[in-house]
């Protein structure tokens, strides 16, 4: 009996003790997820990963006052990245003051080889727009709908040349 009790009391600690290293929703910027059978039957890349953006974090994300912004980005194999990000500076203040939900960052991550990787990122009322260098190849982040909150996360090899995709546009590579 003695040592039942000391049991359920060691199992009880525990519990109270130990914290979750889980994310909560409400921190979480990316959640893997299939697309709704209504979004997938558009033209989509061959291969990619299916997000959801909680929105509301990456809204208190980015109008937090500092110099540079840190983002977890999702990859097309479903991994994520962090990315170090500034304002571009594309918008005057004018502009930006105009159009407040319109925001424009440069930045990078390192990759495995500890190489800086380009990253740009658009985000306005249509949704976040990400380019990311990875490995000298290209992946890209965009809604499946203009305001949805369901992404995805494909490298631009995957996706058709002749698509109906209004996201896409083929990238051009500089010229030297």
């Amino acid at each position: 009996m003695k040592g039942k009790r000391l049991l359920h009391s060691f199992i009880l600690f525990s519990m109270l003790s130990c914290k979750s290293t889980a994310p909560t929703s409400s921190s979480t910027l990316w959640q893997t997820e299939s697309l709704p059978g209504h979004l997938s039957t558009q033209a989509l890349p061959e291969q990619y990963g299916s997000f959801i953006l909680n929105k509301a974090h990456l809204q208190t994300q980015i109008t937090t006052p500092t110099d540079s912004l840190q983002l977890l980005l999702p990859t097309p194999e479903g991994d994520s990245i962090m990315v170090t990000l500034t304002d571009s500076g594309t918008l005057s203040q004018e502009l930006q003051d105009k159009y407040p939900e319109i925001r424009s960052f440069k930045g990078y991550f390192m990759n495995n080889q500890r190489k800086k990787e380009l990253v740009r990122i658009d985000i306005n009322n249509a949704g976040l727009y990400a380019y990311v260098e990875k490995d000298n190849t290209v992946f890209l982040i965009n809604p499946v709908e203009k305001g949805s909150s369901y992404y995805i996360s494909y490298y631009e090899r995957f996706v058709h040349t002749k698509t109906n995709n209004p996201f896409y546009e083929p990238i051009r590579k500089k010229q030297d």
